[in-house]
């Protein structure tokens, strides 16, 4: 492995609360001095910039670059451009990382083979209440949809891994990121991957813990987004990722049409009816289930969070599906392109 050296890249912007303990994380790194740390900051306003030069003259391999167009996909690309390792490595601001990080994305990336490697993608549980309850719902099948990349314990092939490690000859042959995407940027390189014959596995000892958001607006937007951009996803490729994309969309738009036509049939209002209610205690229930098992979560916060996570994510692939008529895009653009 010690011919292998590693150019980390991270997509950074207005993250002056966090910003020092990410670069804690960093210095923490088992082979922090064998690795080079770029950091493209987009237009950061709040201070974070600051810090990130001050930190880049204590440490020569802490390079901060400029990504003027304030997404994460560009910062990607133009670390890419300019690393000077063989492998390339992603993390994020808001994760919280095991010190073995990214000695463990080299290990397993040279010894599975696969075109791109990297953890479970893992929500952490943490004092406030909220962002606690949102970890909960995001790590449950019934949010994730069966997703393996969600399975703390699985090591294996999969359709997508969080974040990711790849070697950079090999992500310059498949294009690199794709910069008409806001949102869902890994999962479309992802997607790319498996259609090129590629390989994708996680190894459950590639360990970091994602820190979601903390408020039910945030947690709406994010959905919003990811839905949203699914779309242009499935547009661009003429497929989906993975089938579980589309059972919300089709559940909601089911029920949407269920009552419409209700309206005109009972029996149809009637069954629609039994779904929603169906829906409502399957999600009560595992709200509960989850509370049940730890005291600090609420069950009512749970379920909020679940709700939301299905109804933002399927009202964003409508709004993404309406697209095609009406531009909304600049609408959704985010300004926060680091989570």
């Amino acid at each position: 492995m010690n011919q292998y050296k590693a150019s980390i890249i991270s997509p950074c912007k207005n993250e002056v609360d966090y910003i020092d303990s990410f670069i804690n994380q960093l210095l923490n790194q088992s082979i922090f001095d064998e690795c080079e740390f770029i950091i493209a900051d987009g237009n950061s306003n709040d201070g974070t910039k600051e810090k990130l030069l001050e930190v880049s003259k204590k440490h020569s391999n802490i390079i901060i670059i400029d990504n003027p167009m304030g997404i994460v996909s560009s910062a990607l690309n133009e670390g890419i451009k300019i690393s000077s390792n063989e492998i390339i490595v992603r993390m994020d601001i808001h994760t919280e990382y095991d010190q073995f990080y990214i000695e463990n994305c080299i290990k397993v990336l040279l010894e599975s083979n696969a075109n791109c490697v990297g953890g479970p993608w893992a929500a952490k549980i943490n004092e406030n209440k909220i962002q606690s309850a949102i970890a909960s719902a995001f790590q449950s099948k019934f949010v994730a949809g069966g997703a393996k990349s969600r399975n703390t314990n699985y090591s294996g092939y999969v359709d997508t891994v969080y974040l990711g490690c790849w070697k950079k000859d090999y992500l310059i042959e498949i294009g690199g990121f794709d910069e008409e995407l806001v949102r869902n940027q890994d999962d479309e390189l992802c997607m790319r991957i498996r259609m090129k014959k590629g390989k994708i596995f996680q190894s459950k000892e590639i360990k970091s813990s994602y820190l979601p958001r903390s408020s039910f607006k945030d947690l709406f937007m994010q959905y919003l987004q990811y839905g949203f951009w699914k779309i242009f996803v499935i547009k661009k490729h003429k497929r989906t990722p993975s089938l579980r994309h589309l059972v919300l969309i089709i559940f909601f738009l089911s029920v949407f049409f269920g009552f419409f036509l209700g309206m005109l049939i009972f029996k149809i209002l009637l069954v629609t009816s039994i779904f929603v209610a169906s829906y409502l205690l399957s999600v009560l229930a595992l709200a509960f289930a989850i509370s049940s098992k730890n005291e600090r979560i609420k069950a009512h916060y749970v379920t909020f969070s679940i709700l939301i996570m299905h109804l933002s994510y399927s009202f964003g692939m409508i709004i993404g599906l309406l697209d095609n008529i009406f531009s909304f895009k600049k609408l959704l653009k985010m300004d926060e392109i680091s989570r």
